[in-house]
């Protein structure tokens, strides 16, 4: 999940575009361009918990969210949001990070009874996140 501000010393991929987009006034990823990644905005995770404490009939759920993207596709969208070029390595640096990682909360979503088509798009809330 991903909160609805920068913090500073968050150092996770996104962040880290936005905040050296905002700086360098470029955008960069250093590789892994193919890699996929899920997104959850912090705020629907707190309702997603929440609401299954209330109407939830499980003891254990995954809780992920529903953007799914690549990283280059990521870092693009961040660029247009910023209105900066982008650049995508192509050699990564770091081998050791998994080239997707997925996680299923369908059980979560339908405990909870979290309406996915009430939430917005990913870049709104990158957006919000950046205007924050």
């Amino acid at each position: 999940a991903f909160p609805p501000k920068l913090f500073k010393d968050d150092n996770r991929v996104l962040s880290d575009l936005i905040k050296n987009g905002k700086k360098f006034n470029r955008v960069t990823l250093n590789g892994g361009g193919d890699f996929k990644r899920q997104y959850q905005y912090g705020p629907n995770c707190t309702i997603k918990i929440l609401s299954s404490i209330v109407n939830g009939k499980s003891t254990l759920y995954n809780n992920s969210g529903n953007h799914i993207i690549k990283l280059k596709d990521l870092a693009k969208m961040v660029g247009s949001i910023l209105g900066v070029k982008v650049v995508i390595k192509k050699k990564l640096k770091d081998k050791s990070a998994p080239k997707t990682v997925l996680i299923n909360s369908d059980l979560l979503n339908k405990e909870s009874k979290y309406f996915l088509s009430k939430q917005n798009s990913l870049k709104f809330y990158i957006e919000e996140m950046i205007n924050n």
